[in-house]
């Protein structure tokens, strides 16, 4: 979830100067939705407008088509619309839910944190600002692998089949 609401983060400053940062608080949210590769750091993202089952089964149907050449087991954990009956399934996604309350087995946990911290301070005019910065910060991560490898390459997701 990326909002216009932010938490103001550390920055760097001369010894002695206060930096100033903008902040606003307008309740104004995006969704992104990822699936990550660790072996290879490819990307597969959308921005969507809510987080619900339609919206899972649209990012799926997205992820299937791009991915219609491989067969992919999707990490998820236990949010409501990543479970729900209502999911579409598809010949070449397998969803594997992590035990619940364990987001540190997860590892685009770290990868969303990267993004954020990409953002840093902004201030955004408008929800569509802020939803062009993080489609660029997406974008120019899907181009450069190793951040996302970096960051996701956990050693338990690596076994042997």
């Amino acid at each position: 979830m990326f909002g216009r609401i932010q938490r103001v983060r550390r920055c760097l400053a001369p010894r002695g100067v206060r930096p100033k940062v903008k902040r606003q608080a307008v309740r104004e949210y995006t969704y992104a939705f990822t699936a990550l590769c660790p072996q290879n750091g490819d990307a597969v993202s959308l921005l969507l407008p809510a987080v619900n089952t339609d919206m899972m089964n649209l990012f799926l149907r997205e992820l299937s088509a791009q991915l219609h050449e491989y067969r992919v087991i999707l990490l998820l954990d236990q949010a409501g619309w990543h479970l729900s009956g209502k999911l579409e399934t598809f010949d070449n996604i397998r969803l594997l839910p992590f035990p619940a309350y364990s987001p540190e087995l997860n590892p685009v946990e770290n990868f969303w944190k990267y993004v954020r911290e990409k953002l840093g301070n902004g201030f955004w005019e408008s929800m569509d600002d802020l939803e062009n910065r993080l489609v660029d910060i997406l974008h120019d991560i899907k181009f450069q692998p190793d951040p996302i490898q970096s960051l996701t390459s956990y050693p338990w997701l690596f076994f042997p089949i």
